[in-house]
């Protein structure tokens, strides 16, 4: 017997159409008999009755329900703790046919399918091109272009380090897939607001003692990006990917970026493109004013290129 458990949102009731069954019977009694049903807490009204007809399945689907399927938020979250307590108690017995998966404040980036074919750029406007307007003039397209690989644009303006690392960590790789990271300035942040949705900030404010604001933007999230580039690296050689980590600024006088002894930290690690190589890179700036011009995303792309040829031994 098949059970698809959620809300009595309408969602619920037309779940089996995305599972490919023939349609499900509402189920609100522990005593009907179902080949293929559906329910939820207020069908079942105590989550006694629900467990005990859970564990007459044979296979259980969850409909993915969202806050908004339920009165309260309250509601929801109590019925997420009942689904994953009923899965640990009785895994063994019953078959949960999906994953419980809960985002309930949308801090999921959500990010593509990648094919083994594909070259992933992560960045923030640099990365992006900002102030380039044609993309064959962008160094992520050059790099991809030059290996023969479909570019994956995953640059996003005015993004921080941890954006960066959040979207590495939910992209699921192929073997041997080209990656290019640009770190970005340090004093970029993203924090949960009130409404707890992810926010950024740039960490800027003169409320704070200069003090304050140099050990906590020059230490503290040096130390941060540090921990979780570490990490990367170690995920990249796990599953043996063409890593690149490049900073959009080498030169230490600029504020919010890294000084040459925090720079060093990262000479240990095999992807990372050193300052000699890329300290000079930038020559002309886009229509922005602001931003690398075509020049220098040429520039880019071209210590990019040696750098990832020589690394990985001409693999790609």
């Amino acid at each position: 017997m098949i059970l698809i458990i959620g809300s009595s949102h309408p969602n619920t009731a037309n779940f089996y159409k995305k599972l490919g069954l023939e349609q499900s019977k509402l189920i609100a009694s522990v005593n009907e008999y179902y080949s293929i049903g559906h329910t939820s807490p207020q069908d079942m009204i105590t989550y006694e009755n629900l467990t005990r007809l859970a564990k007459t399945a044979d296979q259980i689907y969850f409909s993915y329900p969202t806050p908004e399927e339920f009165s309260e938020n309250y509601f929801y979250y109590e019925f997420l703790d009942w689904l994953k307590e009923f899965n640990f108690k009785y895994k063994k017995i019953i078959n949960l046919k999906n994953n419980i998966i809960v985002d309930a404040f949308n801090w999921n980036l959500k990010p593509p399918e990648l094919n083994k074919n594909d070259a992933v750029f992560i960045g923030c406007s640099f990365t992006e091109g900002i102030g380039i307007e044609c993309n064959e003039d962008k160094y992520a397209t050059i790099v991809a272009k030059h290996f023969n690989l479909n570019c994956v644009n995953l640059g996003k303006g005015g993004s921080s380090n941890s954006y960066f690392f959040e979207i590495f960590s939910q992209l699921e790789f192929h073997p041997g897939q080209l990656i290019v990271l640009q770190l970005t300035i340090l004093e970029r942040l993203r924090y949960y607001n009130n409404n707890v949705s992810l926010q950024h900030i740039q960490f800027a404010n003169p409320l704070y003692s200069p003090k304050i604001l140099e050990v906590y933007n020059n230490k503290f999230l040096f130390y941060e990006t540090l921990k979780q580039l570490r990490l990367v690296n170690q995920i990249a050689e796990a599953k043996n990917l063409k890593l690149a980590v490049w900073l959009n600024n080498y030169k230490e006088e600029h504020h919010g970026h890294y000084t040459m002894d925090q720079q060093m930290y990262f000479y240990n690690l095999k992807s990372f493109v050193p300052a000699f190589l890329m300290q000079d890179y930038c020559v002309d700036v886009g229509t922005d004013n602001v931003h690398p011009g075509i020049k220098s995303n040429q520039n880019i792309a071209n210590v990019l290129i040696d750098f990832i040829e020589k690394t990985y031994n001409n693999e790609i």
